[in-house]
């Protein structure tokens, strides 16, 4: 067999020739000698000047959204409160008049404010009662058959109007305070071969808001309207009473107007109306009158 070789190990500069065993011996043996003799070096860790941020809890993520929301509600909240607030604040105030110069201001302009002025003062304005008694030619559910009957008294001489009220359309061909008046006129349309039916005609008491000016005007109509209807049997009827009352004259958008036009018509003929003539201008008046009374 071949002998094993020696194992070198340089220990302190220095070759030991030993075998494997007695060399590792030695070798700890002053390793540990060595070691007991020297101290062991202290370490000190060196401090540095360099902050480290803290750190970011996970916390903030969450938060901080739901934070930048709140402020946001907020502000938006107080922006639409400041706005609604000057909407409302306002809303009682009366716009401040712009001023004019005097030499751009034409006669049209006053009268068109003073007007404006009056509009403003409404009072409650009662359309009063208006009863009688009518002559009925005819009733019918369509316009053109009520215009038809209307026509033949017309050519007889009978003044007739054709008058709505609720879904039919009344042909009248005269009237009368009294039920024995509308007889009287009501045999003498029979005599001539007309047949009519006496009926109790009624337009309702109503409250509409005027102005002072308008409800004198209407008032003074309404005694006017009576007046005449009860003077009509006896042919004394009063032309005065209603030129009188032309003379009061109404603003254009005046919700009378159209009542006013009318007596303005037949202003001119007036005098010269008779029985038939003086029946058939009250029932047009009465007609206007219900019109605006129910607009």
């Amino acid at each position: 067999m071949n002998r094993k070789k020696p194992v070198v190990v340089k220990l302190n500069q220095k070759d030991v020739l030993k075998n494997a065993k007695n060399t590792f011996a030695k070798f700890q043996g002053e390793s540990d000698s060595t070691e007991n003799n020297k101290e062991v070096p202290s370490y000190i860790r060196k401090s540095s000047n360099r902050k480290h941020p803290p750190k970011k809890r996970a916390n903030n993520k969450i938060v901080k959204p739901f934070l930048l929301s709140a402020i946001s509600a907020v502000a938006v909240g107080l922006l639409l409160g400041f706005i609604m607030l000057n909407m409302f604040g306002n809303m009682g105030e009366k716009p401040s008049a712009v001023e004019q110069p005097a030499a751009l201001t034409s006669d049209s302009d006053n009268k068109s404010r003073d007007s404006q002025k009056k509009a403003v003062n409404l009072i409650d304005a009662s359309f009063g009662e208006m009863n009688a008694f009518v002559l009925q030619g005819g009733v019918f559910s369509q316009q053109e058959n009520a215009d038809v009957v209307r026509k033949q008294f017309e050519k007889s001489g009978y003044p007739a109007i054709s008058w709505k009220k609720d879904t039919n359309f009344y042909v009248l061909v005269g009237l009368a305070t009294t039920k024995q008046e509308a007889k009287t006129v009501a045999d003498s349309m029979k005599e001539n071969g007309f047949e009519t039916y006496i009926k109790a005609w009624q337009v309702e008491e109503k409250v509409l808001q005027l102005t002072t000016d308008e409800d004198q005007w209407l008032q003074s109509f309404f005694e006017h309207w009576e007046q005449t209807a009860a003077s009509i049997t006896d042919d004394n009827v009063s032309v005065d009473n209603w030129n009188a009352l032309m003379e009061q004259q109404l603003n254009k958008g005046s919700k009378l107007i159209s009542l006013q036009e009318k007596i303005q018509a037949k202003q001119d003929k007036l005098s010269k109306l008779d029985q038939k003539g003086w029946q058939a201008f009250l029932l047009e008046l009465w007609k206007e009158y219900a019109s605006i009374r129910s607009s």
